[in-house]
């Protein structure tokens, strides 16, 4: 005794299109039956994977769906989305070092001019070092 998927039927997708559209007219059981399904539960999916993705439902032996208008744009988005991260980590990252540049050069003014010490004492500006 075989079980698993030995046992299990592939049909193309001239036959799931035609199996779909026989069983619209006389139901899934009555077409199942007449077509040698073993499972009427076969079709229903099949009609579900049709009313969910159109033309592009049935590709075949258990093959991908094709991609859609819809799924191409999806995955040009994420495609961009993923760009955009990075190119964000990047502006972090030089923002980062920027500041701390900014930083290391108020620190240096504050060690050299007289009045912006006078002033940050009596402000206490944590940047200034005496």
């Amino acid at each position: 005794m075989t079980r698993g998927r030995e046992t299990m039927k592939r049909y193309d997708k001239v036959f799931k299109d035609e199996a779909v559209r026989l069983s619209d007219e006389i139901g899934p059981k009555k077409a199942a039956e007449q077509l040698g399904v073993a499972y009427y539960h076969t079709l229903q999916d099949w009609r579900k994977r049709r009313t969910l993705h159109g033309d592009g439902a049935h590709a075949g032996s258990g093959r991908a769906y094709p991609s859609t208008e819809k799924c191409a744009r999806e995955i040009e988005l994420v495609r961009e989305i993923g760009e955009l991260r990075r190119a964000n980590d990047i502006l972090k990252d030089a923002l980062g070092f920027f500041a701390l540049e900014l930083k290391m050069n108020l620190i240096v003014t504050c060690s050299q001019n007289p009045y912006f010490i006078h002033m940050s004492i009596k402000r206490k500006n944590p940047l200034c070092r005496h």
